[in-house]
């Protein structure tokens, strides 16, 4: 089950080169969720982003809507 973590053990995990398959940011700091956001993206080719790379906005989306991407 996955648990609450701080945004460094994120970091960690892109520098280490082992990202999960999904992502919630919570938090006020809205600069450093597109941030690590960002930071994630970078990490996947340019040219496969589209396909492997879908971003969901709390108040826009449904839990259905992501299990169905």
């Amino acid at each position: 089950m996955a648990t609450a973590r701080p945004a460094s053990a994120l970091i960690e995990e892109i520098t280490a080169g082992e990202l999960r398959p999904l992502y919630l940011l919570l938090g006020d700091d809205e600069a450093e969720k597109v941030h690590l956001v960002e930071q994630v993206a970078a990490t996947i080719d340019e040219d496969l982003r589209a396909f492997n790379l879908h971003r969901f906005y709390g108040a826009d989306v449904s839990p259905g809507a992501v299990v169905d991407v």
